[in-house]
């Protein structure tokens, strides 16, 4: 080892990591550096390539370092390459740690002599003792969790204990240790491994959770250190799972409030309780789930378990009571158990729900519990990164193809219904009334085929490329389809079947050609209407409006406005300057919520606009909701309802298409006005708007 004042050690992130928080690496740094021997003899520098690998090789070097550690999270050839450069050209001692390693024979992991050492499991204690037996202080042979390098030979010291004492471990972001950087996407950690032993996996039994307090520090730090952050990213394998879930989901919404930071959360449906619904409710949340495979048959033989009637409940509860958030499913092809016919009524099942789908390929890491039982239980399988399966008794390699197939012509159809509610509610409304045995299945194919043969959609199919190795579906976001969403709407809108079925799909089809160019109407042009419905007036305005639109935003009305936002469950869109502290009101629930929310507001507003969300309340309660705003309205008050379309279609308790539809006229809106005590009803047009507008 080269002399130096200090021992000077070079960290590196995995190669994956982009713009987002180096965690492991702070993690090393922040330990070591705590460590009274250790601080004055290291120099400790984390080597932020921000997603160009090919920088380490080319300036790590140059930086001359004793000791460079690698996080390695796959690509292992990638990063041994460039681990051999880098001893190569200044002949630094390696070390390779991180989760991917337990999974792969050490043989691969020291191939071609690049690499010195290995921490295998969790990274702290072993790397410190690694620095202490490097800098004369114990021997590499006591240092548990190692693996080394001695001579020829490959040395296996006993493995380290999981620290029962998490929280003992200092947090790189409380320590500034990433302070002055810029990233996207910070990771953070609530809890540690899993509770699960899932087979396919390497971190079965080792579940352990850190203080709350801990936890609101970090992000408290993060969104402070950070302004450029756009995702928080929980390590947890199942967030739920941890019992103070509840506090810390609250916690998330009240601190990213108005924020228009996403955060995504891994969950596991089965260990889902009511008390986690509503506080899932957030806009920000994206929420993923791991289903893998439908069939518990299957799950059980992975070691994993699956009630499809309970995860159909919990997919409900979600889809009902928490509309703001954003549902992920995932699955696997190519489990144990699963067959052809399986897999793909997996895929249906996937797409019957108001979710996202992402589906994977198995990956048989060599030392999982999967992986030492491959020959065993008939599993074939690359005996190379990726390690994706090629057979098992229940899918041969023939029907492997096939479901590879599948998966990969079904892909852009499924991922529109997945990012595209308008599109996703109506493709499960046909896929409903359809009876066949694999009908969603089926109706991809056939939208498939449209797609792709027709040129007005050729953007759509570059923007979406050839999807990941391993079939993730999610290739496109709703922001990639905005061109093209009525265009697809209109066709698929074209595959119903039966009369009463193309009636609702084609009325359907105009209602979200309404809601799509309403939500295109330009804030220059909403301040035009309200300036020739009542003047350069500065009264005090109430608006009520979608949460799903841009209103809030763009009707920047003179003098004072409060607003109320109905939740339409149509559309996601996520907004970074949200204004903060306004209600918003759950669709089904506003017989109750309206009011309430009303209740909390002062008297005297001087003008009410309700902007396109009316429709959307059931006529049963519309005189009732319409009387509560009159009690808030000043005397003398103007009403005003703006649309482009009235009527709505009905939605299910769990939040699908019933087939039914909310019809609303303009002679039936009067008259509730009316019953309501409103004054004088009249309606005008407003080029492609109309107007009704009543009096207090």
């Amino acid at each position: 080892m080269k002399k130096h004042k200090k021992l000077k050690i070079i960290l590196v992130p995995a190669s994956s990591c982009s713009d987002e928080v180096p965690l492991a690496s702070g993690l090393l740094k922040a330990y070591a550096e705590q460590d009274s021997f250790l601080r004055p003899r290291v120099d400790i520098k984390i080597f932020d390539h921000g997603g160009d690998f090919g920088r380490v090789a080319r300036e790590l070097p140059a930086m001359k370092p004793d000791l460079a550690g690698f996080t390695v999270y796959g690509n292992l050839k990638t990063t041994l390459a460039a681990a051999a450069r880098i001893k190569k050209s200044c002949g630094a001692k390696i070390i390779f740690g991180g989760t991917f390693l337990p999974a792969v024979e050490k043989e691969n992991i020291f191939a071609g002599g690049a690499v010195d050492f290995a921490a295998m499991g969790e990274g702290e204690l072993t790397f410190s003792e690694l620095l202490k037996a490097l800098l004369g202080r114990g021997s590499l042979s006591d240092v548990k969790g190692l693996v080394f390098r001695s001579g020829g030979d490959i040395s296996v010291n006993p493995p380290r204990p999981l620290n029962p004492d998490i929280n003992g471990l200092p947090s790189p972001y409380l320590k500034g240790v990433f302070t002055g950087n810029t990233y996207g996407t910070a990771h953070i950690e609530a809890s540690r491994g899993c509770i699960n032993a899932c087979s396919y996996c390497s971190l079965p039994g080792t579940y352990r959770t850190f203080d709350a307090d801990r936890f609101e520090a970090e992000l408290k730090t993060i969104l402070r250190d950070f302004p450029d952050i756009r995702c928080v990213y929980p390590t947890d394998s199942d967030f739920l799972h941890n019992k103070q879930s509840v506090k810390l989901l609250k916690l998330l919404s009240k601190e990213l409030d108005g924020k228009g930071i996403a955060v995504e959360l891994q969950i596991n449906l089965m260990n889902m309780s009511d008390a986690h619904i509503r506080p899932l409710n957030d806009q920000n949340f994206n929420v993923r789930a791991g289903i893998q495979s439908t069939h518990a048959d299957t799950c059980m033989l992975v070691n994993r378990k699956m009630d499809l009637e309970t995860a159909n409940a919990r997919l409900r509860s979600l889809a009902a009571d928490a509309p703001d958030s954003k549902i992920g499913l995932s699955f696997i092809m190519g489990l144990p158990g699963d067959t052809l016919e399986k897999y793909l009524g997996n895929l249906d099942w996937g797409l019957s729900v108001n979710s996202a789908l992402s589906f994977f390929r198995l990956r048989v890491f060599p030392r999982s519990p999967l992986g030492r039982r491959a020959a065993e239980l008939g599993v074939e399988y690359h005996k190379e990164e990726p390690f994706f399966v090629t057979a098992t008794p229940s899918m041969g390699k023939k029907d492997m193809a096939r479901a590879d197939a599948a998966t990969k012509e079904l892909a852009l159809p499924a991922s529109v219904v997945s990012a595209d509610k308008y599109f996703g509610f109506l493709f499960r409304r046909l896929c409903a009334a359809d009876g066949g045995r694999l009908p969603r299945v089926e109706l991809c194919r056939k939208l498939n085929k449209v797609i792709r043969r027709d040129k007005r959609f050729s953007g759509l199919i570059k923007a979406a490329g050839a999807g990941h190795e391993d079939n993730d579906w999610e290739m496109v976001s709703l922001e990639t389809l905005q061109p093209y969403r009525l265009a697809l709407i209109r066709e698929l809108a074209k595959t119903a079947s039966g009369q009463v079925s193309k009636k609702f799909a084609g009325r359907f089809a105009d209602f979200t050609a309404a809601r799509l160019e309403w939500n295109a109407l330009d804030g220059g042009r909403a301040a035009d209407l309200i300036t020739e419905l009542c003047g350069e007036s500065e009264a005090r305005r109430l608006v009520v409006c979608s949460a799903n639109s841009y209103d809030f935003s763009k009707w920047r009305l003179p003098g004072t406005a409060s607003h109320i936002r109905i939740e339409e469950k149509l559309d996601q869109l996520r907004f970074r300057d949200m204004p903060k502290g306004l209600p918003r009101l759950d669709r089904s629930r506003l017989g109750f919520e309206f009011p309430k929310a009303l209740a909390g507001m002062s008297k005297g507003f001087r003008q009410i606009f309700i902007l396109q969300a009316f429709s959307a309340a059931a006529p049963s309660i519309r005189v009732a909701l319409l009387k509560s705003l009159r009690s808030r309205a000043a005397r003398n008050a103007d009403i005003f309802l703006v649309y482009n379309s009235l009527g709505y279609p009905a939605f299910g308790p769990g939040w699908e298409l019933t087939g039914g539809w909310h019809d609303y006229s303009e002679k039936r809106l009067k008259a509730d006005l009316s019953a309501a005590g409103w004054k004088n009803p009249v309606s005008e047009g407003q080029q492609n708007l109309r107007v009704t507008r009543a009096r207090n």
